[in-house]
């Protein structure tokens, strides 16, 4: 069973959750020793979705139209597997990435 708060203790936890909430810069500062890592972010407790749990996110970055648009996207890390829930649109858009990148190697590799 869900506690539902009255409004004003509602009030008062978001503006305490606000207030606690990182800037950019301190979060690149407290990370700036794995600047150039690929970033994996463990969730307190999993999420429902797609009817499986995820218990990660990461970002991706996908061409969309011209320009790069960075996606979140779930993750299951199970030590040492790391599934990606990849919605079909991206999945499509990476497919013809590869598809590219491929044939720009058979024509280098024709030359």
């Amino acid at each position: 069973m869900i506690n539902r708060l009255d409004k004003e203790k509602n009030d008062e936890l978001y503006e305490k959750a606000k207030s606690a909430m990182v800037t950019w810069e301190e979060l690149w500062e407290a990370n700036k020793p794995w600047a150039k890592q690929q970033a994996l972010l463990k969730l307190p407790f999993p999420i429902d979705y797609a009817g499986e749990k995820w218990n990660s996110i990461f970002y991706m970055k996908v061409q969309h139209e011209g320009r790069i648009v960075v996606v979140p996207m779930w993750a299951r890390d199970e030590g040492e597997t790391l599934h990606f829930c990849i919605p079909p649109k991206i999945k499509e858009a990476l497919y013809a990435m590869i598809d590219e990148e491929k044939g720009k190697d058979e024509d280098s590799a024709a030359s």
